[in-house]
Parts: C-alpha cells; structure tokens; sequence
C-alpha cells in the first residue's frame, strides 16, 4: 500500500546538448522537469531563463488542428464508441519530413477552408438577396424609381392586420390621380406600390403613416426585383458548383486524415520539450534542469546521464516537501483499475498512502452486491472485454474497461447466488407456457430481505475496520505508536466490549473501553475537566459518527432490491399480455432502462461508501500527478515497427 519512491533531481549539462538531453529524457519518459526555485546562492540566481520555439510550434499545432476540424467537416471520419485510433510506426511519428507534408497539407486544407467559408459568405448574400426581394417579384416598375417628373412612388409595406383596400380608398380621397398596386401578401406584411402625382405626395404619406407604412429598402439594386432575383438564383447556381468543387477536392484529402494527426501529435511532444526546456536556468555554456524522477527508475537515469556527460544529485525529499511531491501510484494489472475511482476524488499526498489496493476488492464486492443479476453483469463483462480488447484504449476508458470486468465478474457472482437472471425472467417465461421453472437461490432477497440487510452492515462494519486498521499504520509509520494505541486501539477495544456484551458474555470490556476511550481522547487538555469533557464528547461523536456510516452501507441492501423489484415489474407487465413479441418488446425497453438507471446509481452509490465511509477514516489527499516528460498522443497510437 506504498506510494512510489521519488527522487530529486538537479543537473547540470552542456547548453547545446540541450536538446539531446530533453530528447533523451522524452524517450526514457521517468523525468518530471519542474521551474528552479528561487535561490539566495549567487551562482543560481545569475543563472537565466532558457528559450525556446514554442510559440513557433503553437502556430503551426493551431494550424494542423484547424485544418483536420476542416477535413472533418467535409469529410467526416466514422468513429464510435469501437474505434481504434490511427496506428503509425516510431520512424513515421518522429519523422520531421513527415511533419514538413503534414504542415503543407494543412496549409491547403486551411487554405481551401478560406475559399469555402468566403463562397458561403457570398451564397447567403444572394439568398438574402433572394429572400427579401421574392415578395416583390411582381412589381412591374424598376427597384431604383421613386420618381418621375411628374408623379412619385411609394413602394414598402404595412402590417398584414392592415386592409390594403381600405387604404387604397383612403389615399384616392387625398389623391384622385393616384394608384395603388397590392403587390403581394404574406403571413406578417403586405406589399404594396403607391404612384400618386407629386403635389400629392405629402398628403399621401400622411394616409399611409396612418397604416403603418413603412418603406423598402432595396439599397444600390437597380432593374426590377425579377431580374434581380434571375441575376442571383444564377449567382447562387454558380457558387453552388463552385463550393462543390472545392468541398470535394477538400474531401478528397480524407485519406492523408491519418498525416494531420500524427502531425498534430508530434507537434504536442514538441511543445512539451519546448515547455521544459523553458523551465530550465542557464548560462552562456550551461543549462540548469529540476526535476523528479520515480526511484525504481534512477539506475535508468543515471545510466543516461553518465552516456550524456552530466553532473547531477539525486536526493529524498524533504518532509516539508510532501505537498509538493508529484504522485506516482504503485499497482498492478488489477489494481491499477481503480486509479480512476481514485482520481475522481483526488490522488494522495506523498505522505499518504495508495488506497488502489482496498478500493478495487470493495469497490466491486459493493458493486456486485447492488447489481446483483447474472445477465446484466454478464452484459458489463462483455462491455469491458470488447473495451480492453478491441478498442484497447489509453488512460480513464481503460480503467473504465477494467472496472466493468470486475464489476461484471462480482454481478455475476451475487446473481447467481440471488437467482437473478434478467430479474426473474426465466421463470415469468415459462409460467407464460405453463411450465413452472425456480432458479437455485442461496439467499432469496425477497423473503430473507433481514439476511442480506444484517451481511451488509458486517461487511460495511468490516470496511470501516479496514480503513482504521489504515490509520494505524500510517500513524506507526510515522513513529506515532501511541496516537496510534489511542485514536485507533480504543476504537477497536470499544467495539469489542459492545460485541462481547451484545453476545451476552460480558459488559466489563465495553465498561473498561468506555472509561480507556474517555482517556485516550482527552488526553490533550491540560485540564481534568478537559480531559473528561473532551473524552465524552469524542465518545459521543464516535458513537453517533460510527452507527450512522455502518447503517449507510444498507443502501448495499436497498439497491439490490431496488433493482430486482423493477426487473421483476416489467417482466410481470410484459407477460400481462399474453403475447411473447409483446413480452420481448417491452422486456427490451424495461431492462435496458432498469440497466442504465443501476449502473448510474450503483456506480454513484459504491463510489460515495468509498470516499466518504472508507477514506474518511484515514485519506490524505491533495496529491498532485506525476507528469513525466514523455511522448503522449491524443490521434494516433505509435507502434514499434518498421514503415
């Protein structure tokens, strides 16, 4: 349950071996390089801040980025939740040929993008055009008159609550010579052209103001609105080709897709070098570099260094140091599998311990319990499997993949002994026959609820035990045997004193712990009263405290009914109908909903038992990840072969 060791680095090379060393230091991928702290010694404090090309690889990573979000929406890639990523070999990947293709091609990707984007701009320009001038296509009289010499023309709109007639009479009362043309109508506006002579134009304003006049702005167009909208259907025809075109040269780029990625990921390690190349001090000759590194792998390092010509220490860090120490969590293939549960809540201090080794056992054992059905777990171990073995990803969804075969393992073990396969879908199907099927149960939740109740308060009594056994040791670690005696050795003698008595063979143990924890508690008053004040309210706490997280773990017991219950419902409903196709479909919708809403809440409900329950009891945390610097990939895996 140990945390991994580490080292402090300082070093000191050969300024142009700079980028060897970082190069290097990738490719071994042990070495966290941190900023030089501040320091009084006059030699570090000359020392500068070293440079580098980053803000140069930050261009073009932004360029290659914007050209594959281009290619993607002309050519979307097929992707799901089954889809490896791209595989290129080491040479491919760190080939700087390739990445000089990879920025030419996304140079005429952005470049096509431009072309596009400014052929859209201009296509919805002409709809507009379109759009506002199509309610007008009738108008007889060219967009640009609104005067002749003898007469004026009033062309705009009035809202459609508006009586065209009732206005057209009422502008022939002001103007007898005038005209007015109802152009078109529409759900919100009417269009209408007024020709009245000129000496009437004032008048006939004021009438049309009354209707809510309001006039049309056809801006710099000239010609009438139907040539104007010949002019732009055709403007849009030969855009429309034009846009084509490029779109589909564009998408004929796709299969270079694969270039860009790994353009964009070996731009990415780039940047990290550069990034910590700008963490290092310098001189004219010499370059400055902290670090850490795990110390199972310093023989790695200094085997490394010696071949570089190096100078550097290694030393253990300081215990003031701990919260500054990055965390690398010692596991294996199977507890490794929990660095997601842990991550989620937050990784330990360096002081701390690794609680992967605890979590993963009950994690799924309360999983497994709340799940409880032998068909669903089996569904989770699938999911899993096809997760680590097909798509075979990186970081939390592998985790993920891990969790769910364990989990799913742990449902199948608790469905079998509950006799849950889809709920009680076997036997509801063979009753539909009239055939009568039971399942071999060992517990029966439904008549003996009590027995699964009282074996989820012991294994969550046994869970707390685990995490002050925890406390104890890290305490007795540290050198604290006696706060180790006191705030954990009274704890487990109180609870054997209630034991004992409850068994009915003796209340003294309880008496005698009562009077030890009273002690142990306050022995940090100075007073008497203190001491005993202080005591009994830390037995009150521990009483009230400890009762209330064992009866939390009786949700272990409230969701594996929760979730048989509702499977045996719907198989019920489904078989009301007499009918099997009518009993598939809604077994189908019913299970898939009771899976998904178990997953949610039994996922939620095993990890609150750990963090709250378990870790309460003995987690530091606050721990920050150790981010070596290394070769990592968003797009594409790197594989180990020759091109």
């Amino acid at each position: 349950m140990s945390i991994v060791k580490m080292k402090k680095l300082q070093l000191f090379a050969i300024r142009s071996q700079k980028e060897e060393l970082l190069n290097e230091l990738m490719m071994l991928g042990c070495v966290e390089v941190t900023e030089v702290p501040a320091s009084d010694d006059s030699d570090v404090a000359s020392l500068r801040h070293e440079t580098s090309l980053l803000p140069d690889y930050r261009t073009q990573h932004t360029q290659l980025t914007r050209a594959l979000t281009a290619l993607n929406r002309y050519a979307p890639e097929k992707s799901g939740l089954f889809t490896r990523r791209a595989a290129v070999s080491r040479k491919s990947f760190f080939s700087e040929e390739g990445l000089d293709s990879s920025s030419a091609l996304a140079n005429e990707l952005v470049s096509l993008d431009g072309e596009i984007c400014g052929l859209t701009s201009m296509e919805t320009k002409q709809s507009e055009t379109v759009s506002s001038l199509t309610p007008w296509k009738d108008l007889a009289s060219p967009l640009e008159m609104t005067h002749t010499r003898t007469c004026s023309v009033l062309n705009g709109t009035i809202p459609a609550a508006a009586d065209p007639e009732q206005l057209r009479k009422a502008v022939a009362e002001v103007s007898a010579a005038s005209e007015t043309t109802l152009v078109s109508s529409g759900a919100e506006v009417h269009c209408l052209s007024v020709v009245c002579i000129r000496e009437d134009e004032e008048a006939v304003e004021h009438v049309l103001r009354k209707f809510g006049f309001t006039y049309a702005d056809f801006g710099q167009l000239t010609g009438t609105a139907a040539d104007n909208i010949a002019a732009a259907e055709a403007q849009l025809k030969l855009i429309g080709e034009q846009k084509s075109e490029l779109v589909e040269k564009a998408s004929s780029l796709s299969k270079r897709r694969t270039e860009l990625k790994t353009g964009i990921d070996y731009l990415g390690t780039k940047m990290a070098r550069a990034e910590a190349a700008e963490k290092l001090l310098r001189t004219d000759s010499v370059v400055l570099l902290n670090g850490w590194v795990p110390a199972p792998r310093v023989k790695e390092l200094e085997e490394l260094l010696t071949r570089l010509g190096c100078a550097w220490e290694l030393t253990d860090p300081l215990p003031e140091e701990a919260a500054s120490v990055p965390i690398c969590l010692k596991d294996n293939a199977i507890t490794r599998q929990a660095n997601m549960i842990t991550e989620m809540y937050s990784l330990p201090s360096y002081n701390g311990v690794d609680p992967n080794p605890f979590i993963m056992p009950f994690f799924c054992l309360f999983f497994g319990i709340m799940f409880a059905d032998l068909a669903y777990g089996l569904i989770l171990l699938i999911i899993g499997l096809v997760i680590k073995l097909k798509i075979k990803p990186q970081g939390t969804l592998n985790y993920a993949g891990g969790m769910l075969i364990a989990c799913g393992i742990m449902s199948m073990v608790f469905g079998a002994i509950t006799g849950n396969f889809f709920g009680d879908a076997i036997p509801v199907i063979a009753n539909m026959y009239g055939k009568t099927v039971k399942l071999p149960t060992l517990i029966d939740i439904f008549e003996n609820p009590m027995v699964v109740l009282i074996g989820s308060l012991v294994i969550g009594f046994i869970h707390i035990m685990v995490g002050l056994a925890i406390k104890a040791v890290m305490l007795i670690r540290e050198g604290m045997w006696f706060d180790a005696l006191c705030d954990v050795g009274s704890i487990w003698l109180l609870f054997i004193g209630i034991a004992l008595g409850a068994l009915g063979k003796t209340w003294i143990v309880a008496i005698v712990a009562v009077v030890l924890f009273i002690i142990a508690q306050g022995r940090n008053s100075k007073s008497i009263g203190g001491k005993i004040g202080s005591g009994l309210w830390e037995l009150y706490n521990t009483a009230t405290g400890y009762f209330g997280d064992i009866l939390s773990y009786s949700r272990l017991m409230a969701l594996m009914l929760a979730g048989s219950v509702i499977a045996s419902v719907f198989n019920t409903l489904g078989a009301m109908g007499g009918n099997i196709v009518f009993f598939i479909v809604l077994f189908i919708i019913g299970h898939a909903l009771n899976m998904a809403l178990n997953i949610i809440g039994t996922f939620v409900h095993t990890s609150r038992l750990q963090y709250l329950e378990f870790f309460g009891k003995f987690y530091r945390d606050g721990g920050k990840p150790f981010e070596p610097l290394t070769v990592t990939t968003n797009n594409v895996d790197i594989i180990n072969k020759e091109d």
